[in-house]
């Protein structure tokens, strides 16, 4: 509901006396009119505000984006601004009041048409430019870059999949080249990778990284939990699952202990209580 408000010669006004658009939306001065409205009225007079200054020929903001040259075509407040620095100035020091005026501009009707095609033109215009700017920043923000790849492949799921599928069968043999020599720099990631795989397709929930599970090695002073034989009697050390997949368990880190091979293939699905008793009392206190 809109507020009443008493102006100084004791009149109540809910909105502005020209324009009608409600107090809350826009302030108001004391003569009952909107900010615009009394603005409007100010330029009427024939005497201009006091706050604009023919003392300067361009703007005091250095970064202004009417100043051509060192000039700018537009009047200058005292302070040396012009009248788009000094709106955005005005704008940021009383944010919410902005915020209140955008959302009233945003809510008139034909709005979103209006945008979207200037927004279409201005891209048309400025296409080249545009992409190599987005282009830069990526680089220089990679997180933002994921996000906004992540959100977009989210909302248009089919065609991207639908897109890379088309991509792989022209470039079968190239992608299988780069994947093989990813593979032979990067043995420890590419194990990860088919672990994770393996554990995605029996439906087990989550994933863990080989950072995670070098981590998890390091907590077990790289032996097996088990047979407590490791590295240094020559060992590879392979993740089980304490509690195994097929009964529910999960792929994440917390579920993942380091097992030789001998002793991973002879647990098979057994639980962890009855594998290994001692480990198992150490491990969750039974």
């Amino acid at each position: 509901m809109s507020k009443i408000v008493v102006l100084k010669n004791g009149d109540s006004v809910e909105k502005c006396k020209k324009c009608e658009r409600d107090w809350d939306i826009v302030r108001h001065s004391s003569s009952g009119l909107c900010r615009g409205c009394y603005r409007m009225e100010q330029h009427k007079e024939a005497k201009p505000p006091q706050k604009w200054s023919d003392k300067f020929d361009h703007c005091q903001n250095k970064e202004c984006p009417n100043t051509k040259n060192g000039i700018t075509e537009q009047p200058h407040n005292a302070d040396g601004l012009c009248r788009s620095c000094y709106s955005a100035k005005q704008r940021y020091e009383d944010i919410e009041h902005s915020h209140q005026i955008e959302a009233a501009r945003r809510a008139q009707p034909g709005f979103a048409e209006k945008q979207k095609g200037f927004y279409t033109d201005w891209y048309e215009r400025n296409k080249e430019e545009h992409n190599k700017n987005t282009t830069k920043y990526g680089q220089e923000h990679p997180e933002w870059r994921r996000a906004c790849e992540a959100k977009y492949r989210e909302a248009n799921h089919e065609m991207c999949r639908a897109s890379y599928k088309r991509w792989y069968a022209e470039n079968k043999e190239k992608s299988a080249a780069t994947f093989r020599k990813w593979r032979q720099e990067n043995p420890e990631e590419a194990r990860q990778h088919s672990r994770n795989r393996r554990a995605r397709l029996a439906n087990a929930e989550g994933s863990f990284t080989a950072d995670e599970w070098v981590q998890v090695c390091e907590d077990h002073d790289f032996q097996c939990y088990h047979c407590h034989k490791g590295l240094e009697e020559g060992i590879l050390l392979t993740p089980d699952h304490l509690i195994s997949i097929k009964e529910g368990g999960s792929n994440y880190i917390g579920n993942i202990a380091p097992l030789c091979g001998s002793c991973n293939s002879s647990k098979l699905n057994r639980d962890l209580w009855e594998f290994d008793p001692e480990y198992f009392g150490k491990r969750y206190g039974g």
